[in-house]
């Protein structure tokens, strides 16, 4: 029934499909688990290769984020895909069976289960591990109230023939916002986006300097499709700092912020990095969208909800 997808860059999640694995045993569940590897080093592929509970395909270069998961439809037998990140833990001892117990019949849909992180991190990993509690880790009830801008691909179920339908957009090479992108296609196209109370543990908490790294890539990534005037509209529905950065474009302010970038672009990191705060982290964020976004790119009139 379920097609378990796990998309794998240099990290071992033996221990997931471990856990995986057992679940599937215990309830007797027709599933698979699938893994595609994204040109590890070898010693990783050494790892996942011989595990003979899984269906295992070694990609010979890296094809990014978007990309492998769309491969998944090529590799998978059952109707449903349920999509994990490799770094996640299992954080419910009856995790598959939640899903495949919240598909009704001829569902047609998005399942998402959400996510959480662990108590305590090291002081150098604050930055990220603040970020995901306080924006991130929300409940189900939270997270339904705006289910599209709500949508991440950490873990989620999808009925195979709408990815088929709606398969992630490969100009996304780099790391960011191919769930954002899916989600508003979802909406558009009037795809129900569920969610559960059916979180996986985030594992692979990153060290401040490299979550910043990280984020710069998402940003580039919106900037790119904040270009294409189909998208528009809807990322500054779904996007806070979308949302302001048009703000700061329309009431002409952003020239005043590009004039004070070089000052305030290297603070808000040096900020954020030192004494991991989000708040620094938010405004990096929106500065480095300015600096990203061509002067000319944006031409909408005042932003209306395109959706309802």
């Amino acid at each position: 029934m379920i097609s378990i997808c796990i998309p794998v860059y240099n990290f071992d999640c033996s221990a997931l499909i471990l856990s995986l694995t057992k679940q599937i045993k215990d309830n007797q569940l027709a599933a698979e688990i699938v893994l595609i590897d994204d040109a590890s080093e070898e010693n990783f592929r050494a790892i996942h290769s011989p595990i003979p509970q899984i269906k295992y395909i070694q990609l010979a270069q890296n094809v990014g984020r978007a990309r492998i998961r769309n491969l998944f439809l090529q590799h998978t037998q059952f109707p449903y895909l349920l999509f994990l990140d490799c770094d996640g833990a299992v954080n419910h001892p009856n995790f598959i069976k939640n899903y495949v117990q919240s598909i009704s019949p001829n569902f047609k849909g998005v399942i998402c289960g959400g996510r959480v992180y662990p108590n305590f991190v090291h002081e150098s990993k604050k930055l990220h591990w603040k970020y995901g509690v306080n924006f991130e880790s929300k409940s189900a009830i939270e997270r339904a109230k705006k289910p599209y801008g709500s949508f991440m691909t950490n873990n989620f179920l999808i009925e195979k023939s709408i990815l088929q339908q709606f398969p992630f957009n490969e100009n996304l090479v780099q790391y960011g916002h191919e769930d954002t992108l899916l989600g508003i296609q979802l909406q558009h196209n009037n795809i129900p986006i569920i969610h559960i109370a059916n979180e996986i543990l985030n594992l692979d908490i990153e060290t401040n300097e490299s979550y910043l790294q990280k984020t710069q890539l998402a940003v580039q990534n919106l900037a790119y499709l904040m270009q294409n005037p189909s998208y528009q509209k809807a990322i500054i529905q779904h996007v806070k700092m979308a949302k302001v950065g048009y703000f700061l474009y329309r009431y002409k302010i952003i020239l005043f912020v590009r004039f004070l970038n070089p000052i305030l672009l290297p603070i808000s990191y040096f900020i954020a990095k030192k004494f991991s705060s989000t708040f620094a982290l938010n405004i990096f964020k929106l500065l480095f969208w300015v600096k990203c976004i061509p002067k000319n790119a944006l031409k909408l009139t005042r932003p209306k909800k395109v959706y309802t």
